[in-house]
Parts: C-alpha cells; structure tokens; sequence
C-alpha cells in the first residue's frame, strides 16, 4: 500500500512512492493500492482518550477509520510525505495524533514491513520528516526495511535525479525481500533506528566516541569521526517498551486523573 500525503499528483511524492512499488513489483508478485491523505477527511484528535480508557472506536466522524482498515488489510507500507515547515504536511501529521486508537490492535500489524519517503525542497530544511515518518510505521510495530530522503523544489523534478530514482527502486526491492542490501543513510550521520539527526550528549565516553542519545527513538549510541553507530537493542519503539508505555503509563492516566477530579475542578474554576 502506498500511502501518500501530498497534494500534487505525480508530484515528487507520489513518483517516489510509485518507483519504491514498481522495485517491490520487480521482486515478487504485489497487488497494490495506493491512497491519497489529501483525498480524506481528516479531523484532529480531541484527547478525549475514549478509544484508551473505555476501548471504544474513535468517536470522530471522519475517515480515520478507512485509513486505518486499509493498514491492516495490506501487508507491506510505503509511506510518503512532502515537507513543509521542516516537517511532513499536516494530513500525516493529523492521523499521526490518532495512532493510540490503533495501537491495540498492532499485534497484528508485526511481521509487516514498510518503507519511508520524504521529499524536501533543500538539504538541511527537513530535519523532522524522516524521523516523524519513521515514527509513524514504529509506533505501530512494522518492521521498517529503509527510507529515502530526497530534494527537488518543481513538481516531478525530482525525477532527473537518476541516482534516487535507483535508490527508490532499490529500497522497494529490500521492502519485499530482506536480503537485498538497502542502506538508508549513506552519511552515517542518522540514526540507524529512526533516521533522527540530532542528538542529546551524554556524560560518557565510549572508546574514541562521544556518548549521544537519539531524543526520537531513545536509543543511545557513539559519535566517532563524525560518524555515529547506534545501540539497537534498546529503544522507545521495542515492543516491550512500547507495550509498557501503553499500560504502564497511559492506561493508568485515567485512575490517576479521576483519583483527584474534585480537587482539580475546584483549582480550575480560578481559570475559568
């Protein structure tokens, strides 16, 4: 499923995604589909946690939910996203907010995999589009085979540059068949987790390294000559951490909140 957030047809987005699927299609037989963000009615979540705490559906009335069952009906994710303010377009962004009230059901989305494209306008004004894409398919425990960042500023410009269009169609080759050699970031200046590209400095020193933390992902890793090589055993996406997240913390908001509703109304009237 290729799963755009872009509103140009055949702009730079939609042409990526497409060349990762016709790599895909050169490897093995694939039925694919493609949905346009832009085509959807999309609204932001209200917090109301109703889909957390009581297990309900997402009371919002928009189309969220068909999104969402075409996730699960499809086996394999590219998802691709333009950027704007140093991020991917909103549409991503608003079903993004709404992933909670599919996290229980990620069970079922483990042994699928998916592929990332962002496209920017310049290097250097897209410091958040790879890592939040990334995020995306993370957080709902795909098991995620590479991404691409391109640049291009014209609709489909991005086409004459020959060197992604191969690694477009290579990185759909690695989405279906794991033993085809795909590397995300040939800089070795990204996270190797998520693709995130700023780091917190720890304390420690490592060998030659410096100690760094990736604030996406949480993993910790070593800045060396430039380059950083991360830890992948531990990080916030790691089923065991996400699933603690989940019923450790966010379950339980909703005692902790009622336990001192009174006190909290009565503090709130100053406000009001």
């Amino acid at each position: 499923m290729g799963l755009l957030g872009s509103h140009r047809k055949l702009g730079n987005t939609e042409v990526l995604v497409r060349e990762v699927m016709r790599g895909a299609a050169a490897e093995t037989d694939v039925e694919e589909t493609v949905m346009r963000l832009t085509d959807c009615a999309l609204l932001p979540c209200k917090g109301c946690m109703a889909c957390v705490l009581k297990g309900e559906d997402c009371r919002i009335d928009d189309d969220v939910p068909k999104i969402f069952a075409a996730l699960e009906e499809h086996d394999a994710l590219v998802l691709g996203a333009p950027t704007y303010l140093l991020a991917p377009s909103a549409p991503v962004k608003a079903v993004m907010d709404r992933l909670l009230a599919l996290f229980p059901k990620s069970e079922g989305f483990k042994g699928k995999r998916a592929a990332t494209v962002a496209v920017g306008g310049l290097p250097n004004w897209d410091p958040f589009s790879i890592p939040l894409l990334n995020a995306f398919v993370l957080v709902l425990q795909y098991d995620l085979a590479g991404w691409l960042a391109a640049y291009a500023p014209g609709p489909g410009q991005v086409l004459m540059d020959e060197d992604v269009v191969r690694r477009a169609n290579l990185l759909g080759r690695a989405l279906v068949n794991a033993s085809v050699e795909y590397v995300s970031d040939e800089s070795g200046r990204r996270c190797t987790i998520c693709g995130g590209e700023g780091f917190r400095y720890l304390s420690g020193h490592q060998g030659n390294g410096i100690e760094v933390q990736c604030p996406v992902c949480l993993a910790r890793g070593v800045i060396s000559d430039g380059k950083v090589k991360m830890n992948s055993a531990h990080h916030r996406f790691k089923e065991e951490a996400l699933t603690e997240h989940f019923f450790g913390w966010i379950m339980r908001t909703g005692e902790m909140y009622f336990k001192h509703r009174d006190e909290i109304d009565k503090r709130k009237q100053r406000y009001a």
